[in-house]
């Protein structure tokens, strides 16, 4: 998703690689990775492309069709513009933050997410940076935004309307190609948030 979107933003600005790559400072070889997904840019990267093509973070990886940025926080406000361009992002005290408020372990969260608890301890620390499609599942899992994450914006879910299905009564998964075992057994919240998973994972895994 993340490379189709540059690209398509890139063709809507009549822009090529080279042109772009230059004015965020990376080579043309470099961009032209990120648009084939061979390549994932770093959070610092990825918040320069959203500002370049004036979107969203959550828009260039696919988690809405929104793409109006949004206006800065006060942290940014206050914020020089030196000051700005040398701020990293970092995401480890937000999660601890999200973790903590559900009071649940870094096991817990771990499991859902299909980590061991260690590798989910380096991403509070930040010592390591979680994927593009880890960052999406646990922004599932603690219903927030990925801007929201990466502090792009201070609400929680801004997008009035997800690209995902809604659970409106209790469903008949009988036959239902995501049923795996324990799907029955989670309630209708838990239910909304496998269906949001699949629903994201459709664009990248899909039968073509």
């Amino acid at each position: 998703m993340l490379g189709k979107r540059l690209r398509e933003l890139r063709e809507d600005t009549n822009m090529n690689q080279t042109q772009v790559a230059k004015e965020l400072g990376i080579t043309q070889a470099s961009y032209g990775l990120y648009e084939q997904e061979k390549r994932s840019p770093d959070y610092d990267t990825l918040k320069r492309l959203a500002n370049y093509y004036r979107t969203n973070m959550a828009y260039l990886l696919g988690e809405t069709d929104v793409k109006t940025p949004f206006p800065p926080t006060q942290s940014v406000i206050n914020t020089t513009d030196t000051e700005l361009q040398s701020t990293k992002i970092l995401i480890g005290s937000k999660l601890h933050d999200l973790r903590t408020e559900k009071e649940l372990t870094m096991k817990k969260v771990a499991s859902v997410i299909n980590l061991t608890a260690q590798s989910y301890s380096y991403y509070e620390k930040d010592q390591r940076s979680p994927d593009y499609e880890t960052l999406l599942k646990l922004a599932i899992f603690f219903d927030v935004s990925v801007s929201y994450i990466f502090g792009e914006t201070n609400k929680r879910n801004p997008f009035a309307k997800r690209n995902a299905t809604t659970i409106t009564k209790e469903p008949d998964c009988s036959n239902c190609p995501h049923k795996a075992e324990g799907f029955n057994d989670l309630d209708i919240e838990g239910q909304q948030k496998v269906l949001e998973f699949i629903e994201f994972l459709k664009p990248r895994h899909g039968k073509k």
